[in-house]
């Protein structure tokens, strides 16, 4: 299963953001060539995974340790000079084993509460621990998407792939790509306004002359 590292532990406690993942590429890349080197390195890994058979609306889902696992979704933008932006969105959710916990756990606290509520009140703060059990699971979410974040940065830098970071400075990418890149703005001018031309004198739409 996948393991947590010092690299993970510390990208879950920064803050950021655990759902994407951005790579540039100078070069061109085929999004099928990338899904394939993912596959083959979860193989290599022996982490649990199961492919898209066609029909899902993910390219890889990678399971956890128990509760959790990650559907990653990739997407690639073609741009200028045979430049590629590769997009991966990383979707948490609960396993089924997870799910099945959960809401047993609320029956149970329902049907005890039920019976028994009216006769002590005290039993009604059971249901305090049903945030705490979202918290957990929710935190096990995470900690999947920090290792799963950490070995795609270390699969796109073994492909030649660059982190793409939209709040980098302009020279974070590379000597010719900058993270406006991705979206190169184009700048019309707009020719300046000018006095529109004036009809001839002997023209009925010239104006009269100005009385002396």
């Amino acid at each position: 299963a996948p393991a947590e590292s010092l690299d993970s532990v510390a990208l879950r406690q920064s803050g950021q953001r655990l759902d994407r993942a951005d790579y540039w590429s100078e070069r061109h890349l085929d999004r099928p060539d990338f899904v394939g080197a993912v596959l083959a390195a979860l193989e290599k890994r022996e982490w649990p995974h199961r492919a898209d058979s066609g029909w899902s609306e993910f390219d890889v889902e990678v399971f956890g340790q128990r509760w959790s696992n990650v559907r990653v979704t990739t997407v690639t933008e073609a741009h200028s000079r045979g430049r590629h932006l590769l997009r991966c969105r990383l979707r948490a959710n609960w396993s089924l084993t997870a799910k099945a916990a959960f809401w047993l756990l609320l029956g149970a606290e329902l049907l005890a509460l039920g019976f028994f509520g009216p006769l002590q009140p005290w039993l009604w703060w059971m249901l305090l621990t049903l945030p705490i059990v979202w918290w957990l699971l929710r935190r096990e979410q995470r900690r999947l998407q920090s290792i799963l974040i950490i070995f795609l940065d270390e699969l796109a830098a073994e492909l030649g792939l660059l982190k793409f970071d939209p709040k980098a400075p302009p020279q974070a990418i590379g000597p010719d790509a900058t993270p406006l890149a991705a979206r190169e703005r184009i700048r019309v001018e707009l020719p300046k306004e000018s006095a529109p031309p004036r009809p001839p004198a002997d023209s009925p739409f010239s104006a009269p002359p100005a009385a002396q």
